[in-house]
């Protein structure tokens, strides 16, 4: 028999719903040269750990992009552990955009408009709903550019832009209901 009023934990919040992007995938896979374009910062993140536990930590998200034929193309990372340790993929970045290591005070703002070189992969996927479509992935972590090849950044001026109309295009354009990365 039940006891009738016991104490009871306090609700928990609803599992949020997360909206994913789907940018049109680059033509060719391999290394590019690409601009930092954004930044997304998600206080209190919920990670999952491979072994299924959950922990929570600031995260921040980063958008690049570059340009191919004349044509923009972005690509997003999933949310990263926001973290100036050296291990973390904000400090590897942040190195690569101004050769230098974050210290406590610096800023993800203080890197937007440089460029990096990533690694694409192209991968097929499918969705929950079975719609097929190929995500870019990022491989290995952020270089410099080489510095005869700074001439390859694309201008945050002309990016930001297309970012922001890629963004704001027709929810059923743009976003899925499956990993797109």
């Amino acid at each position: 028999m039940s006891i009738l009023n016991q104490e009871a934990p306090p609700a928990p919040k609803p599992k949020e719903t997360t909206d994913y992007i789907r940018f049109e995938p680059l033509p060719e896979a391999g290394p590019t040269i690409m601009t930092i374009v954004a930044f997304n910062f998600l206080p209190n993140y919920e990670f999952e750990k491979d072994d299924g536990t959950r922990y929570n930590a600031d995260a921040i998200e980063f958008f690049f992009g570059t340009e191919v034929g004349g044509k923009a193309y972005f690509v997003k990372t999933w949310p990263k552990t926001y973290s100036i340790n050296e291990k973390a993929f904000y400090h590897k970045l942040y190195k690569a955009a101004l050769g230098k290591a974050p210290v406590a005070g610096s800023k993800p703002a203080e890197i937007i408009g440089q460029g990096v070189s990533l690694t694409i992969e192209l991968e097929n996927k499918k969705s929950k709903k079975g719609k097929e479509y190929t995500a870019c992935k990022i491989k290995g972590d952020a270089m410099a550019v080489h510095p005869k090849l700074k001439g390859e950044v694309v201008p945050l001026a002309t990016l930001r832009p297309a970012l922001d109309k890629a963004l704001s295009a027709a929810p059923e354009e743009q976003k899925g209901d499956g990993n797109p990365f």
